[in-house]
């Protein structure tokens, strides 16, 4: 599976499935991760689409045939209208994501290695965006992003890293 395949795969449908969820509003009003109900979710996208997904095999989140998957859902310190402050730094939600490129740098034995990550609330044009994704792309990957939203209007990214 390459990485057009991934997100044709899992964007639209993962898109449909926050906007929807009433439940997941209330994690981004509070900035709360949610990365098992992600896990959840993106297998049983993967078995419907004829997959054989596992989680949790060797420590990886998701893998299936010769592909391996991380997942992050990662809060931001940006002020959003609606959503509680906290004043967490960003630093080791950024580490995280980076430090499973590396994790999947090692494994040898899957052709197809990728992290997905859902960052909140990221607005559409905010310029910290850039820099968040600068951070990540330092350690020489590139990140496809696409714009979402909860459903409570709060807006997010999710990125698509494939590692080599």
């Amino acid at each position: 599976m390459n990485l057009e395949q991934l997100i044709g795969l899992v964007n639209p449908k993962l898109t449909v499935l926050i906007k929807d969820h009433a439940g997941l509003k209330k994690f981004a009003q509070i900035r709360a991760k949610f990365e098992g109900w992600l896990k959840v979710e993106l297998v049983r996208i993967f078995e419907e689409a004829g997959y054989r997904a596992l989680p949790e095999v060797s420590g990886i989140d998701i893998t299936f045939e010769s592909v391996a998957i991380e997942l992050k859902t990662s809060n931001t310190n940006l002020r959003i209208e609606g959503v509680e402050n906290k004043g967490k730094p960003i630093t080791n939600n950024l580490n995280n994501i980076i430090a499973d490129v590396h994790k999947l740098r090692l494994r040898d034995n899957y052709a197809d290695k990728y992290v997905i990550f859902i960052m909140f609330p990221v607005p559409p044009q905010h310029p910290n965006w850039q820099q968040y994704l600068s951070v990540i792309n330092s350690v020489g990957v590139e990140t496809i992003t696409h714009d979402l939203t909860f459903a409570n209007g709060v807006p997010a990214k999710i990125g698509y890293i494939k590692v080599q």
